[in-house]
């Protein structure tokens, strides 16, 4: 997710730049998207000579939590049936669904069913359907994302 959200910010500033549409509130927006993955303190790197490159902690905005695994893919309906492993999810709950050909999908939670009737929130060990906008794949690695607590 980290090269994944990295690479976004990047086009869209580079893109942005190239319109001549570039401002402010876009890097607000796109600082935003790179504190929300994995990563270190910002630093200049060895750009002026202080590189402060160490063992340092993520300070990314949100972690991600696994969750489980896709083990069926319903095109038709564009729905997942994920093997939740661990955990508890809920409507509302944010997803990474990771996989070698999938790459990332964030998803929102809208829907979760379980045993074909509708449930607000469900706790492992479950077999359950969660509605998806893209496809994903079976074997996809499921991760709940969280606001990480500050300190």
């Amino acid at each position: 997710d980290y090269v994944y959200f990295t690479t976004l910010a990047y086009r869209k500033a580079r893109d942005a730049l190239l319109e001549g549409s570039f401002n402010e509130e876009l890097r607000r927006e796109l600082y935003d998207v790179l504190d929300r993955v994995y990563h270190r303190e910002w630093d200049g790197g060895f750009y002026d000579g202080s590189a402060g490159f160490g063992l340092n902690e993520s300070v990314a905005k949100e972690e991600k939590i696994y969750v489980g695994k896709v083990t069926n893919f319903y095109a038709r309906v564009s729905v997942a049936e994920v093997k939740l492993e661990t955990g508890r999810l809920s409507v509302g709950d944010t997803l990474h669904f990771i996989g070698k050909t999938t790459g990332l999908v964030r998803e929102r939670v809208t829907s979760i069913h379980l045993d074909g009737k509708p449930v607000q929130s469900v706790e492992a060990p479950a077999v359950v359907g969660v509605k998806v906008s893209e496809r994903v794949r079976p074997g996809d690695k499921v991760f709940l994302v969280k606001e990480r607590a500050r300190v």
